[in-house]
């Protein structure tokens, strides 16, 4: 298999061809399964050796995972600082990220119930990152963990989730995010609604820039603090007909018109330049759809 990867920005163009093998077996016993992958990256005239591997195992209503592989991603997001301290993230080929997952799990089913808890342990090499207002080359590990619980009751299904995360270098930065929602059908209707709310992550959160906050007097010293939520609410009415399905109905996002803010950024003719841009507010929408 071979991939050609490309960047543009203002200051450089750059191509790159990647060429990969890849050999994977699997193994079955019952309740077992194991699989294990072999990949080859050839670029720029190395070779690297990209190991991966994942197990599961089924005991009654429990289900046992757990997996491990090494990553590299070969065009990244790398944070540029230009003049007056101004900070934008093109598209680059750089020196290949790379990243070893370790993931663990466990989950229960049974009734129209599900709990699940994931762990999981990252590493990123050659990550490029703003330290104290300087743009270095460096390693990042972080680490977290995910709860999910769903629950079926006739026509009503109900699900929340808590997720953290921590990131211990090269600045340390901990996160936490919840999530709750449900689903309920009504003859010819259904009714869903869902939240979230979350703090701690990095506005800049984007490609290979894992954790881009600052010192105090760096220039995204202030990203990344402000907690961020929003509520969505839909309702659906669904008809079958002789020739298809009708679908309309009413869906609002963001009904609590909660001023969450977001940092993008991108690049014009002339130079790279940061924008500030809002995150959608209150906004209600009304769709149609026939299909056949």
């Amino acid at each position: 298999n071979v991939v050609g990867y490309s960047a543009n920005d203002t200051y450089a163009d750059s191509s790159s061809l990647v060429g990969s093998i890849f050999f994977s077996d699997k193994f079955t016993k019952g309740g077992f399964n194991a699989n294990a992958g072999l990949r080859a990256d050839i670029h720029g005239g190395a070779v690297g050796i990209l190991p991966r591997f994942s197990i599961s195992q089924k005991i009654s209503y429990f289900h046992i995972t757990a997996s491990w592989g090494i990553y590299r991603q070969y065009l990244n997001r790398v944070p540029l600082l230009i003049e007056d301290e101004r900070l934008a993230f093109p598209w680059k080929l750089t020196k290949p990220l790379v990243s070893i997952h370790s993931i663990a799990g466990i989950a229960y089913e049974r009734d129209g119930l599900l709990l699940s808890a994931e762990g999981f342990n990252k590493r990123y090499d050659n990550s490029n990152e703003i330290v104290n207002g300087n743009v270095i080359n460096t390693r990042v590990n972080l680490y977290g963990i995910d709860f999910y619980a769903k629950k079926i009751v006739g026509s009503l299904s109900m699900f929340g989730s808590y997720s953290f995360q921590k990131v211990v270098f090269p600045v340390d930065n901990t996160s936490h995010e919840i999530k709750a929602g449900g689903v309920y059908g009504a003859g010819d209707f259904v009714f869903s609604s869902n939240y979230v709310y979350g703090y701690g992550f990095p506005a800049l959160f984007a490609g290979s820039a894992k954790e881009v906050q600052g010192s105090a007097d760096g220039p995204v010293s202030s990203l990344g603090i402000t907690p961020y939520s929003r509520l969505d609410c839909a309702v659906t009415y669904v008809r079958k007909t002789g020739a298809g399905r009708l679908q309309t109905g009413l869906s609002i996002i963001n009904v609590l018109d909660t001023p969450n803010v977001k940092y993008t950024f991108s690049a014009d003719s002339n130079d790279l330049v940061a924008l500030y841009s809002q995150a959608m507010n209150f906004t209600p929408m009304l769709f149609f759809e026939f299909i056949f």
